[in-house]
This record gives C-alpha cells, sequence and structure tokens, in this order.
C-alpha cells in the first residue's frame, strides 16, 4: 500500500488518539492491518523490474503525495498538541522505511555500500531488518486474490481520502 494511505491512517489515529505512545503504536498497527487488505500494488514488480529510476519516481510521488496531506492537514486543522501526529506518522511509515532499509541492504551497491557495512556491524539489526521484511511481505500476501492495479490504486486514493476526511472532523 502507498505512504500516502498509511499516513492519512496515521493522521487519523493521531486526532483519534491524544497520547503518543498509543498513536505510534496503533498508527504501527495499522500499518500491517491495512497491508492484508487487497491493494492492487503487489504485482507491479514486473513494471519496475529492470527499471529501478521508477521506483524512486513512484517513491518521490508517493512522500510528494504524503508531504502535501500532511500540510494541508495542519492548514485546515489547528491543534494544540502536535506529538500525536507526528508519532502516529512515524508509526504509520516506518514498516516500509525498514522493509526498503532491508532491501537496500542487501542490494549494496557502490553509493549504499558503506552504509549496508555499517548497519551489518549493529547487533542484531541485519537479523531484526530481515524479520521484519519477512514479516511484512507475509502480509501483503496473506489474502490469495488481489485488485487489478489500476483498481487498487483507486481503492487507495478513496481509503487515503476517507482517513484523510475522517482526521479532519
Amino acid at each position: 500500500m502507498f505512504l500516502t494511505v498509511h499516513a492519512s491512517a496515521g493522521l487519523f489515529i493521531g486526532q483519534t488518539l491524544h497520547q503518543p505512545v498509543w498513536s505510534f503504536f496503533c498508527a504501527l498497527g495499522s500499518h500491517y492491518l491495512l497491508d492484508i487488505i487487497p491493494h492492487g500494488d503487489e504485482g507491479i514488480g514486473w513494471w519496475i523490474h529492470g527499471r529501478p529510476k521508477r521506483i524512486w519516481w513512484i517513491g518521490l510521488v508517493d512522500l510528494s503525495a504524503v508531504f502535501l496531506l500532511v500540510m494541508m492537514f495542519f492548514h485546515f486543522r489547528s491543534t494544540p498538541n502536535v506529538w500525536p501526529f507526528v508519532w502516529a506518522l512515524i508509526g504509520a511509515l516506518l514498516p516500509d522505511f525498514l522493509s526498503e532499509t532491508n532491501y537496500q541492504i542487501r542490494q549494496a551497491r557502490a553509493p549504499l555500500h558503506q552504509f549496508a557495512q555499517t548497519i551489518n556491524k549493529i547487533p542484531f539489526f541485519d537479523r531484526f531488518l530481515y524479520t521484519h521484511n519477512t514479516f511484512h511481505h507475509r502480509l501483503h500476501w496473506l489474502i490469495k486474490r488481489h485488485l487489478p492495479w489500476r483498481l487498487g490504486i483507486l481503492f487507495q486514493f478513496l481509503l487515503a481520502g476517507a482517513f484523510f476526511m475522517l482526521a479532519l472532523l
């Protein structure tokens, strides 16, 4: 699922719960629960395969949408305490960043090779990343039936919009 959906769910959770710790853990849990739902982007690997710039463009657009979503939220909604939102966003986005870190370390091409070697020196962190990635990946395939990618993109757009609207209430 795209980061935009997870971020909008995080904003909703941060709006609903006013404790940063609860916001973090509930948003973290929401990430895993949302990834179980078939969402259409599980099978776009064929489109990206052999063209790594495509994933960077998708990521750039997705992160830009997250940034825009957060800016719009705080424009329309004033809040005295931003910490529940900050921690909810961290919790909602963390699993995908951990999975991407695992992937980049396993690829370890020239610019990231030094970073990968440094990360691998942290006790248990490499194993944690691998275990997390395996768990996270399995959640995406827990339900065997998947949406076609066009329908999945529409579904994710509507889901992000619904969470965003609920967060504004």
